[in-house]
């Protein structure tokens, strides 16, 4: 009797946390500032990822990143995107890029 009393105790406060961590990532998400700044493309990656469920059969998802050098303190930010808007980045590619968290706004 004890043991099952530890266990629901134990997976109460997992699921806590996990429901913490994901809260924490959606606020930070909209609450953070839209910010604007001088950016050049450095890199554009290409990812297969297999994924695999119980309800269907395994399949192949891409992914794709794109990588700034932020201007003027040398920081660097990658942010995922669409296949379509992989194609539009270029290395070397200079502008202003307005992001929003983990999300390109704009790059002109």
């Amino acid at each position: 009797m004890m043991i099952g009393n530890m266990a629901n105790i134990i997976f109460a406060v997992i699921g806590a946390i996990i429901i913490t961590g994901v809260l924490v990532r959606y606020l930070k998400m909209f609450l953070s500032k839209e910010k604007s700044v001088k950016a050049k493309v450095t890199d554009k990656q290409k990812y297969e990822q297999r994924v695999a469920t119980k309800m269907q059969a395994p399949y192949t998802k891409n992914k794709y990143i794109i990588t700034f050098l932020l201007m003027p303190d040398g920081k660097k930010a990658s942010f995922e995107v669409s296949e379509l808007s992989y194609g539009q980045y270029m290395p070397g590619q200079e502008g202003i890029l307005t992001y929003k968290s983990a999300k390109i706004i704009d790059f002109s």
